[in-house]
């Protein structure tokens, strides 16, 4: 008997033909997306106190044009250095939404993109809001580098020392690591595409 183990995990996905997942080490290439709504919570803005939406959101596909019909079509995957990565079900960065007479249009553009109700309830806001997930919208997406960094220590803490401005985590040659955050730069359209459930991926 083997006393020994194996990471199987990619030589199960190579069997399979399944394309590896993409993480946060990998840079999504710039482009159009069709994005979903997965949560949307009500709070308040700790720097103005301004009521706003925050909304969770996760890729779906790629969007890249057919070259035989010229029209949009969605593919579960992205090219990354060569590599096919599956995005279905990669979360992005969450889409702040401020509820305030002069920044309101920002949501209700979502809204009649999606066919939602333009009116809200402040003292219910989440009767529309929640009616948001499971939208799906074609968007450009854009990674930002940032590099990884160690939590700050009590010491660190008291002496006023931002999260940001922590010590950077190094590989063993003493190079930065560094990961990429993904996020909606603007919101297309709606999409009209046939979409698999909240759980899943293609």
């Amino acid at each position: 008997m083997s006393n020994t183990l194996e990471s199987t995990k990619h030589n199960t996905q190579a069997a399979a033909g399944q394309p590896e997942q993409l993480t946060s080490k990998d840079r999504l290439p710039g482009g159009s997306y069709v994005v979903r709504c997965t949560n949307v919570d009500f709070s308040f803005s700790k720097s103005s106190g301004n009521p706003m939406f925050v909304t969770e959101w996760e890729l779906i596909g790629y969007r890249v044009t057919d070259p035989t019909t010229k029209k949009m079509v969605c593919q579960p995957t992205v090219n990354v250095l060569g590599i096919n990565k599956a995005i279905g079900g990669t979360k992005v960065r969450p889409v702040y939404f401020t509820l305030t007479e002069k920044a309101k249009e920002r949501w209700f553009d979502i809204c009649r993109q999606a066919g939602l109700p333009t009116t809200i309830d402040l003292d219910n806001p989440l009767e529309v809001g929640k009616q948001l997930i499971g939208k799906a919208f074609n968007a450009q997406v854009k990674s930002t580098e940032y590099v990884r960094r160690n939590e700050l220590t009590q010491e660190q803490k008291e002496a006023g020392i931002k999260p940001e401005e922590a010590d950077a985590i190094l590989d063993e040659d003493g190079n930065e690591i560094k990961g990429y955050n993904n996020e909606i730069s603007n919101f297309i359209d709606a999409s009209r595409m046939q979409l698999p459930s909240l759980s899943g991926a293609f």
